[in-house]
């Protein structure tokens, strides 16, 4: 009988005094995920082909291909809303030019790039566009199957480009 008073007088001053009003001040503005975007231009740094058949990913780096020469993809996006590429050496996915756009602008997972011809790559993004973020992930599906009429992925490729200093 003491033990349970003293459990009900605790949970009491717990309760009276625990809970109270904080005055949390504002985290501010979110960040501007056009603007980590369009700060500098992006150059190619690490591709990756990916075996999206398995469950684990696997990865195998086939960055050399992307990186050895002097010629590397670039990527160039503007605040108004443009961008351009410069193919490089590697294998391109990107159209030489056109309009970009994020699918959610507050919460980007994908990077959509409409060529001057009109037609759209969805370009998923492997992480943040902030300001802050030094590197810029895209992974592409680049083969599928179907099966027992779905799409499936099978082959991939992820590209990761550094910030152009």
């Amino acid at each position: 009988m003491k033990t349970s008073k003293y459990f009900i007088l605790t949970f009491i001053i717990a309760f009276a005094f625990g809970c109270k009003d904080d005055d949390i001040p504002p985290i501010g503005e979110p960040f501007d995920k056009g603007e980590g975007l369009t700060a500098t231009d992006w150059l190619v740094a690490e591709a990756y082909l990916v075996d999206q058949s398995n469950p684990a990913n696997p990865e195998r780096d086939i960055s050399g291909f992307y990186t050895e020469s002097d010629n590397q993809l670039e990527l160039s996006f503007n605040i108004d809303g443009t961008f351009e590429v410069v193919p490089g050496d590697g294998l391109n996915f990107f159209p030489e030019s056109g309009t970009w756009s994020f699918d959610d602008p507050d919460y980007p997972r994908n990077l959509l790039l409409v060529s001057e011809e009109g037609a759209t790559t969805v370009a998923p993004l492997g992480g943040p566009t902030r300001i802050s973020d030094q590197q810029l992930k895209i992974i592409f599906t680049k083969r599928t199957c179907t099966e027992e009429g779905v799409e499936k992925p099978i082959l991939g490729y992820r590209l990761v480009f550094n910030r152009k200093s």
